[in-house]
């Protein structure tokens, strides 16, 4: 069983469960809830993705997951069934040129969907070795609790994502 705290010397108020603080209205009027699904995973070391290959699957950092329901394998998993929305920034580097890795695609991978998140063309060999490319995409899905989301690169060939937290992340939250 939780309980009703009113603080009068700041105003504001805080319903507790018996675990933790649920929601906590400021005196302002600001409504924060400290336990939501939020997540922020950044690509900090090496990571050579193949089509087919799960982004954010190795050599991350995060940068914040309240209520731990990212994991290090690049999936997140909902604890509630809600509206999630989702988004992911992937600089790829060295990218090579030819026939077969023309065209980048990477998705938003979920238990009930699968949606493309950026699609782009590498314009028939205008874009040489060396080079970089970003993709970046964002999404809102309804999932229902123990759903899971991840991002995949889903054609391009083998191509390296950029080592930078700042220029490789994948992050998500609970909006409803």
């Amino acid at each position: 069983i939780g309980s009703v705290i009113y603080n009068h010397g700041d105003n504001s108020m805080q319903i507790n469960t018996s675990a933790a603080i649920g929601i906590r209205i400021e005196g302002d009027g600001a409504v924060t809830t400290p336990r939501n699904p939020l997540f922020k995973a950044q690509q900090t070391g090496a990571l050579s993705v193949a089509d087919g290959h799960t982004l954010f699957s190795g050599n991350t950092t995060e940068a914040y997951d309240v209520n731990a329901d990212y994991n290090n394998s690049g999936t997140f998993t909902a604890p509630v069934s809600g509206y999630y929305q989702f988004s992911f920034t992937v600089l790829y580097k060295d990218m090579g040129t030819g026939a077969t890795d023309d065209l980048v695609e990477d998705q938003f991978v979920s238990s009930n969907l699968t949606e493309t998140g950026a699609r782009w063309g590498k314009l028939d060999d205008a874009i040489l070795v060396d080079a970089y490319g970003q993709s970046h995409a964002t999404t809102i899905l309804f999932m229902d609790a123990s759903d899971t989301c991840k991002i995949v690169h889903t054609n391009g060939g083998t191509m390296a994502v950029h080592n930078t937290a700042t220029n490789s992340h994948f992050e998500g939250h609970l909006l409803q």
